[in-house]
């Protein structure tokens, strides 16, 4: 996988593997791999269309890694299970990498880490792809426990926005990216699909670029492949601007009391967690009517910063519209996107001027002008 650019996959799609039609559709819909249970001749047809897959049927899954299951990964004896891969298989040009593990308790930590060493080992060009759990401790315990034992160069995590686990959305998000910061580790994040509308795609596809989210992953296949590909679309349109810069902070802005209640519950602890931070020079303000999530990023060379800013006033109201003013003083604006779109908002007294419906987003890139 080019890794160099921003990666969008779907997960529970294997019936979609088996003809050369639908995963040309997959394709056409944004998705640059699939995580599945692929056979060989899925694999061969992927090939064909030039679309990678992380598979689950090469070795177990581990699945469940907290209650009883709670350290019990080594059990299974996945070492050697490794080292009997089919090579075949395992050389596949369509094979990205394979899935071992749904979410893990920290006591088997120890246990994934020599299982990603043994495949890094075997399979050098794969990926041993597994994301992290709900976890059963503190999150933030678990999250820095397993950046300390587990020697991979990413943090995967399942987010869970709308429903019944919605509480700590941002809360997880803002820890797996504050230790990817610390730790130089990609951000990938799993997001919340199906029977999502296309605001709710939206919505979650630009917090987790908000966070830094070097790749997203569908958890299913939303069955309105058009609201898919719109966003999926939007996200891959600016991706080359994106990679150019690395995340600093996340913090809430604009009218935070203006959000619903669970979202402003939220953002409320989002501020204090990050109250440290003072935003970055040359971006002297940020107004709006509205509730708003603020990224801010640096650029790779040091020539210049970012802010992202991401409608979560309501993400049940697809309607609610936040106007929002952005003042870039004595700096010159490079260029900003809305939705994946580059455009110009930029008025004489160097203020920007967009409105954001529910889960849109504003990048908007900054330098300093050398007329200053």
């Amino acid at each position: 996988m080019d890794r160099d650019k921003i990666l969008i996959g779907v997960m529970n799609c294997g019936e979609q593997l088996k003809n050369e039609q639908d995963i040309a559709a997959l394709k056409n819909s944004g998705f640059d791999f699939a995580v599945a249970a692929a056979d060989k001749g899925d694999l061969d047809l992927c090939e064909k269309q030039d679309f990678e897959v992380i598979s689950t049927l090469n070795f177990p899954l581990w699945q469940g890694g907290c209650g009883e299951n709670a350290g019990k990964y080594k059990n299974g004896s996945l070492v050697k299970k490794l080292e009997e891969g089919n090579k075949e298989i395992m050389e596949h040009k369509a094979l990205s990498g394979d899935y071992i593990c749904d979410g893990i308790h920290s006591w088997d930590f120890e246990y994934l880490n020599k299982i990603m060493k043994k495949y890094a080992k075997l399979y050098p060009e794969k990926i041993c792809f597994a994301n992290i759990g709900s976890a059963d401790e503190n999150y933030e315990e678990y999250v820095e426990k397993y950046v300390e034992a587990v020697e991979n160069d990413y943090i995967c995590l399942k987010t869970s926005p709308f429903g019944e686990n919605s509480h700590d959305y941002l809360e997880k998000l803002d820890i797996a990216s504050a230790a990817c910061r610390r730790d130089f580790r990609d951000l990938w994040v799993i997001m919340q699909s199906e029977r999502m509308t296309e605001s709710q795609l939206r919505l979650q596809s630009n917090v987790a670029l908000l966070y830094g989210a070097d790749i997203i992953i569908h958890s299913d296949l939303c069955s309105d492949l058009d609201a898919v590909s719109k966003v999926n679309g939007e996200v891959q349109s600016f991706s080359d601007t994106f990679k150019n810069f690395t995340n600093v902070c996340v913090a809430p802005t604009g009218k935070i009391h203006a959000a619903c209640p669970e979202m402003k519950a939220q953002l409320i602890e989002q501020a204090k967690r990050n109250d440290y931070f003072e935003g970055i020079e040359n971006v002297s303000s940020i107004r709006s009517n509205s509730a708003l999530l603020a990224g801010y990023f640096e650029k790779f060379n040091g020539d210049g910063s970012a802010v992202m800013l991401v409608n979560v006033t309501n993400p049940a109201d697809p309607n609610h519209v936040a106007e929002v003013e952005i003042d870039v003083p004595q700096y010159k604006l490079s260029c900003v996107f809305v939705d994946g779109t580059e455009t110009v908002h930029l008025t004489s007294d160097r203020t920007i001027k967009v409105s954001l419906p529910t889960g849109s987003a504003a990048f908007v890139t900054v330098r300093k002008d050398r007329r200053y």
